[in-house]
């Protein structure tokens, strides 16, 4: 099975499980310990992980700074598409997935707070972010492959953030409305 997919019925699953006497740090814990077991027992490659933070008796910061050793360790296993939903505004710098040979990213409520230096994305073919928020001004993320860009209730995020030649189809929604969806090419 080369995808993990921990959903919100895993999620619920295995929050109703845990104590929940325990304090939202050792909720944390407990959580992060079930799918490192996961993720360390799995053989062979890993092509998907994708990932609904926990929001309720979990302190989701211990959560998000095991994210990033996860992702390091799954970029050893062949990840090429990652999914990370949580529904508190993070601060995550895009680095953390530049530097991996992802095709496809959705990412949901992060911010991104510096300047791409490193910002180029190598293979992404597809990037879905829904209400990021950045300061980047005229700051460029290279994307040379992308074809399909979603931006959902981005607030200081443009298309023209992306070089992306070979960009096909562009939707952008604000307010939860569309605002502009077209086809290009």
């Amino acid at each position: 099975m080369p995808h993990l997919i921990f959903d919100n019925d895993f999620v619920h699953r295995v929050m109703d499980k845990l104590d929940q006497r325990s304090g939202d740090e050792l909720m944390a814990y407990k959580f992060v310990s079930v799918i490192n077991r996961i993720v360390l027992l799995h053989k062979g490659p890993i092509i998907k992980f994708s990932l609904i933070v926990p929001t309720r008796n979990c302190n989701d910061q211990i959560v998000h700074d095991y994210i990033i050793q996860w992702i390091q360790l799954l970029s050893t296993k062949g990840m090429k598409q990652l999914v990370v939903k949580d529904f508190r505004h993070r601060e995550v710098t895009a680095h953390h997935f530049s530097s991996l040979d992802l095709t496809h990213l959705m990412l949901f409520s992060v911010c991104f707070p510096y300047t791409p230096d490193n910002g180029r994305f190598t293979y992404l073919i597809n990037l879905h972010l829904v209400e990021a928020t950045c300061n980047l001004g005229q700051s460029i993320f290279d994307c040379p492959v992308l074809e399909k860009l979603t931006l959902i209730d981005c607030r200081g995020l443009f298309h023209t953030n992306f070089r992306s030649p070979n960009l096909k189809r562009q939707v952008k929604y604000i307010a939860k409305q569309i605002s502009k969806s077209h086809t290009l090419g």
